[in-house]
């Protein structure tokens, strides 16, 4: 079998990362990380607060999201998205092979491809409401 690779993640000034849990914040100068095992990433950028759960998609990123940094809460983060998964083929059925395929990516514990599906659900409201 093959060894995992090592990743490198260059983080801008200030930029925040979480590694394993754990909220990382870059100081005043450019920084490149190397994480040599693997590990539950997620960059400033792919991370959702809280408070900025203003539309059904973004809530349904947010519990992914906080199934890949927290995979010990997977199995209730599911019960939770369950009905919002509903909520969402209600107002979007065209995308039943898409919600398929991040409840099956979760169940595999594919939690960060998951996030991948989750992030397009996201594009695409805000696409839409650009028109």
């Amino acid at each position: 079998m093959g060894e995992d690779m090592p990743l490198k993640v260059s983080l801008k000034p200030g930029e925040k990362v979480i590694i394993n849990q754990t909220v990382i914040q870059n100081g005043s100068h450019k920084t490149e990380l190397t994480i040599l095992n693997k590990a539950s990433i997620l960059r400033n950028k792919e991370i959702i607060a809280e408070d900025e759960l203003d539309c059904l998609e973004k809530r349904i990123y947010y519990l992914i999201q906080m199934s890949y940094v927290f995979p010990d809460t997977t199995a209730v983060r599911l019960e939770e998205l369950s009905p919002l998964l509903i909520q969402y083929l209600q107002q979007s059925p065209h995308k039943e092979q898409e919600v398929n395929d991040l409840v099956t990516l979760l169940k595999e514990h594919k939690r960060y491809n998951a996030l991948r599906i989750a992030r397009t659900f996201i594009k695409e409201r805000q696409h839409a409401l650009q028109k």
